[in-house]
């Protein structure tokens, strides 16, 4: 089992099984979620992983079963049952789990701002945008990452305020 730095768990991984786990940095597993790492799917496909990539979060009485890949950033809506490969950033929920649709680079920021650096819960305060950096950007964007939010963007060239511009924030 591999499991990132700060990794917040209030859910349950079993214990059978555990080389099946590789949880990135920045993760939370919600209250009364389930990581399942039993079942028929083990012993007949090669993709029997559960991978959380960094900052991916799963609701309140989520399901993750095995061959799960969720891509960087993702979001797992309560009570979802998640089995297949998602892509980074995507919104995922439903029995079973589809992806809703790609999260917004706004969403994404406050979200990075109100957890990681105000260290507080989400819906309770706004954003202090004035804590950015642009090296908390480039990590909440996943710059030089095999899966970048944005790929377009050169953040090695731009400021935060540049950012914030391009996509409308503020």
């Amino acid at each position: 089992m591999k499991i990132g730095k700060n990794f917040q768990n209030h859910g349950e991984i079993e214990r059978w099984n555990p080389q099946c786990v590789d949880i990135g940095d920045n993760c939370l597993l919600g209250t009364q979620s389930k990581i399942i790492l039993h079942g028929p799917i083990l012993p007949y496909r090669s993709d029997n992983k559960v991978v959380l990539g960094d900052m991916t979060w799963v609701g309140f009485r989520s399901t993750i079963l095995m061959g799960t890949r969720l891509g960087r950033g993702c979001l797992v809506g309560t009570g979802a049952v998640v089995q297949g490969h998602y892509p980074a950033y995507s919104i995922v929920a439903g029995v079973p789990a589809k992806t809703i649709r790609k999260r917004d680079a706004e969403e994404l920021l406050r979200f990075y701002i109100i957890r990681f650096l105000m260290k507080t819960v989400l819906g309770t305060v706004q954003p202090d945008w004035g804590l950015l950096t642009i090296n908390n950007i480039k990590y909440a964007l996943g710059h030089n990452t095999d899966e970048p939010f944005d790929d377009s963007l050169d953040l090695d060239t731009m400021a935060v305020d540049d950012v914030l511009k391009h996509y409308d924030i503020k």
